[in-house]
């Protein structure tokens, strides 16, 4: 697959700008556009009644006031729970969203989206993602991640046309994430950022042979710098403004993104969770 990454980086937000607002909400998938970032990061899990919503942990308990499994409850139960105050008081009441609802917030905003689909219950909850990027339109637009590469796998024998990406977190899964994604046509590689900058060499390979990247999850301007360097242009952040900011100073970002935003709320605070 030829390389369609943009000559200048393409800023994306993780689990919407999450430095900012209580990840994986409408408040922070909203809060990115207003930055001025059009492409949005954010996890998915499915709920007992086969719901994909919004969530990136196995677990209620970190960001909302309810406690157990995703998996073990209804969406309408989830609907119900404070999502937003244990990030700061003044996004009391944010709730967690279902990807058809993120959906009708985004679709005429975002550029592009990577969907990361942390867990399903069963394979059938893939024709049902399908179905619900088709029916809104986002198809084209959508890129759905993983961690789990069987799961793309199975992902790609229902849909050769929807855009895969491969999740990397460690050294030994890049080489053969790397063959696979190569041999694709419609995937990229999204390793963790420190593997593309312990082996430098191997980075300015995989850009020459116009492989796409993605790259998580960098804050920090001058590693940015650095991945640019290597030829890294897809970044995903936590700080949007902060990104931008890199960008734009640089003179690297279109001339129609907007990296200023009005007063936002909470102070800066990365999600934590793990990976994606």
């Amino acid at each position: 697959m030829k390389s369609d990454a943009p000559r200048s980086p393409e800023i994306i937000a993780h689990r919407g700008f999450s430095g900012r607002f209580p990840e994986n909400t409408i408040p922070a998938l909203l809060g990115a556009f207003d930055a001025g970032c059009s492409s949005l990061e954010f996890d998915l899990r499915w709920t007992a009644d086969g719901i994909p919503i919004l969530f990136h942990d196995e677990t209620l308990d970190r960001t909302t006031d309810g406690s157990g499994a995703v998996a073990e409850l209804v969406f309408s139960d989830i609907a119900r729970l404070d999502a937003g105050s244990w990030y700061s008081p003044g996004f009391a009441g944010v709730r967690v969203p279902s990807l058809e609802e993120a959906v009708a917030h985004i679709r005429s905003r975002a550029r592009h989206i990577y969907a990361e689909v942390k867990a399903v219950p069963e394979p059938a909850a893939l024709d049902a993602l399908l179905e619900i990027l088709r029916r809104t339109g986002i198809h084209p637009h959508t890129t759905v991640i993983s961690l789990d590469h069987d799961l793309l796998e199975e992902l790609r024998a229902r849909d050769s046309e929807l855009e895969l990406g491969w999740v990397v977190a460690s050294e030994e899964r890049f080489e053969p994430a790397l063959r696979t994604v190569a041999a694709d046509g419609r995937a990229l590689l999204d390793p963790d950022a420190q593997l593309l900058l312990d082996v430098p060499e191997r980075t300015r390979e995989v850009v020459s042979r116009e492989v796409p990247l993605v790259t998580w999850t960098v804050d920090d301007p001058r590693r940015a710098e650095q991945l640019r360097r290597l030829g890294v242009r897809r970044i995903t952040t936590n700080e949007v403004l902060r990104l931008l900011a890199w960008a734009r100073d640089a003179g690297r970002v279109d001339a129609d993104s907007k990296p200023e935003c009005g007063d936002i709320g909470a102070q800066p605070r990365p999600p934590s969770g793990g990976t994606g």
